[in-house]
């Protein structure tokens, strides 16, 4: 089931995020302290109110998993401008619900599931960080898609469409995952940006910039 409501689509957009930007996420997922100890509810997380909104941790899987939602205003917004720009137009694109920037070190994959972390979420969309790796296919909906840096895949209906990754052989892959929800699905979690968080939005990029 899916509160998606919008033309069933499965999509690739090549080199839709510039590589450089891909290159400061990576160097700010690299930057961010992994917190060790967090307890998991089956493959759900299970961070400590302090950390919840914004926390870096090793999953179920052994994937190494850097965790946003809209209640961190800094990072989360600067995403969400760096993001929204390249969706696809798609009703069920219409806002983010969280990001993770998840890395896939040797012999890691996911299997073939349909999204369930949030009943709410309409749409998905992958986009690649890195390609300096071998093994590591997305495959969606039986359709496997072989990705460069800035590359985007997007599909709705991600509660049920199967997709999953296949091992990672050689090098890391690293992918900044984005979910979307819809004023259909659910109350908004994201609404378009006020002045003053226009403010943090530019104030945050001076800020991540400044890292390299």
């Amino acid at each position: 089931m899916s509160n998606a409501q919008g033309k069933r689509m499965v999509s690739i957009s090549r080199n839709a995020m510039k590589k450089d930007t891909c290159k400061l996420i990576l160097h700010k997922f690299r930057q961010k302290e992994e917190t060790v100890g967090i307890p998991y509810e089956g493959q759900a997380a299970m961070p400590d109110e302090s950390i919840e909104n914004n926390y870096k941790c090793r999953d179920t899987f052994g994937r190494l998993v850097w965790t946003l939602t809209p209640a961190d205003n800094t990072d989360f917004l600067y995403l969400c401008d760096k993001v929204l720009p390249l969706s696809p137009e798609n009703p069920d694109f219409e806002f983010v619900s969280f990001f993770q920037v998840i890395e896939y070190p040797i012999g890691c994959f996911i299997p073939m599931h349909k999204d369930s972390a949030d009943e709410y979420d309409t749409a998905t969309s992958l986009i690649a960080l890195d390609e300096d790796y071998t093994g590591g296919q997305l495959i969606v909906d039986d359709i496997p898609f072989s990705t460069k840096t800035g590359d985007m895949v997007s599909f709705n209906y991600s509660t049920a469409t199967f997709h999953g990754t296949t091992p990672v052989k050689t090098g890391i892959r690293t992918v900044l995952a984005i979910w979307y929800q819809t004023s259909y699905s659910n109350n908004p979690v994201f609404s378009p940006p006020t002045e003053e968080e226009e403010t943090t939005m530019k104030e945050t990029e001076i800020e991540w910039n400044s890292t390299l």
